[in-house]
């Protein structure tokens, strides 16, 4: 079972950028190049990124159990199970209350939608605690021998996930003549998923080598 649940980390966050680019082709009047990915759940087939979102906030609750199985230290421990349901938490939020279209959210905040305020709130917690958060699990996992490779990969991932979203910020809010928020977003997930790849393949790493020294 435990077997199983690795490789279901493994494979979760390549089916969620699989299915992102595939809805992104597909959906009628979706733009992947302007448009967000929270906005997949507005087209004709947003059940499916719907259960998209879910499967990933399955892996981060998995993952903040069976990660911290493997490190050797509590505070690390710690650390990181709180950090990844943290982020199944942020996750879940954003599932249970859709975006409203990018547009309404130049508009005044008072003629947005409870669900929308709900949806971007969450977002902004996320992306105001993230330094903090990638600063305590790149320094905790650096005291961890068999891990300490992560140290560097979390720092550089996560500082750059930080920039681009911050960049997007500033280019939407700003009202720059910009046309591929989309596009920006999504690079952003790339990395984000390349990050969390190199998390679930250390995990296997370790646990084939655990039952090699049994």
């Amino acid at each position: 079972m435990h077997r199983f649940l690795i490789w279901y980390c493994i494979l979760s966050p390549i089916v969620f950028a699989l299915v992102i680019a595939v809805l992104g082709f597909i959906t009628p009047g979706y733009d992947p190049v302007y448009r967000t990915i929270s906005e997949l759940v507005l087209g004709r087939y947003g059940w499916i990124q719907q259960a998209n979102f879910i499967q990933f906030t399955i892996c981060l609750i998995v993952l903040s159990h069976t990660f911290p199985k493997y490190l050797m230290h509590e505070q690390t421990r710690k650390v990181w199970t709180n950090v990844f349901r943290f982020c199944a938490l942020m996750l879940a939020v954003v599932t249970l209350f859709p975006t409203p279209p990018l547009e309404s959210l130049r508009a005044p905040i008072s003629s947005v939608s409870p669900e929308g305020i709900a949806h971007w709130f969450a977002l902004a917690v996320f992306f105001v605690a993230s330094p903090v958060g990638i600063w305590l699990m790149s320094h905790s996992i650096a005291t961890e021998p068999q891990f300490r490779h992560l140290a560097r990969i979390t720092s550089l991932c996560g500082y750059t996930c930080c920039i681009l979203t911050a960049l997007w910020l500033i280019l939407f809010y700003g009202r720059f003549e910009f046309s591929y928020f989309g596009l920006l977003q999504k690079v952003d997930g790339v990395v984000c998923v390349c990050c969390f790849e190199s998390f679930t393949l250390s995990v296997f790493r370790a646990h084939n080598m655990n039952k090699i020294v049994s």
